[in-house]
C-alpha cells in the first residue's frame, strides 16, 4: 500500500490547478520557468502543496495559486488577467 501526500480525490483537482499555474504564469505573466519555480517554493505555497493543505490543493484554481504566490513574495506586482485557451500549452503539460 503506498503513502500519499493526500486523498486520491484530490489528485486531478491538483494536477489541474498546478497545470494551469505554470501555463499562466509563464505564458500570460511572461516569467521565466526557473523563476516562477523557485517564487513557488519561496512562497511556501509548494509546501502546503505538497502537504495536501486543501486549501491550496482544491481550494484554488491555477490563476489563483499564481496570485496567491506572487502576493506572498512581490505584492505590489500586477498581474494579467487570465484568458482562456482550450488549447494546452507544453508550460501546462510541464506543470
Amino acid at each position: 500500500m503506498a503513502i500519499r501526500a493526500y486523498s486520491e480525490l484530490y489528485l486531478g483537482s491538483a494536477e489541474s490547478s498546478l497545470a494551469i499555474a505554470f501555463d499562466y504564469a509563464l505564458n500570460s505573466c511572461g516569467f521565466k520557468p526557473d523563476e516562477f519555480a523557485e517564487l513557488f517554493i519561496v512562497s511556501g505555497i509548494s509546501d502546503k502543496f505538497g502537504r495536501g493543505n486543501p486549501s491550496v490543493i482544491a481550494g484554488k484554481s491555477g490563476i489563483e495559486l499564481v496570485r496567491s504566490i506572487v502576493e506572498k513574495v512581490d505584492p505590489g506586482r500586477k498581474l494579467p488577467e487570465a484568458v482562456f485557451s482550450p488549447n494546452r500549452s507544453p508550460e501546462y503539460w510541464a506543470g
